[in-house]
């Protein structure tokens, strides 16, 4: 019983609060305000143009996202 007891009060101590700041959007690497404000979906600074492998930026909802081209379609480069 003691033992039950410990665990829970560690599950309170460590995990409620990192709950309370793992969403916080003030932490979020992605999100940028220095980069130019494009229209949601719009890629810019191409590195290489349209060929295979130049990357890009996307803004989507506030945030900047890194994109790369992978033969004729451009990817998150955050998700590959």
């Amino acid at each position: 019983m003691r033992i039950h007891k410990f665990l829970s009060l560690l599950l309170f101590i460590f995990v409620v609060p990192f709950l309370f700041t793992a969403c916080d959007k003030s932490n979020n690497p992605v999100q940028s305000n220095d980069d130019p404000q494009y229209n949601d979906g719009q890629i810019y600074d191409k590195s290489d143009g349209d060929n295979n492998g130049s990357t890009a930026k996307m803004n989507y909802n506030g945030y900047v996202y890194k994109l790369v081209r992978i033969g004729s379609q451009w990817w998150m480069a955050e998700n590959l």
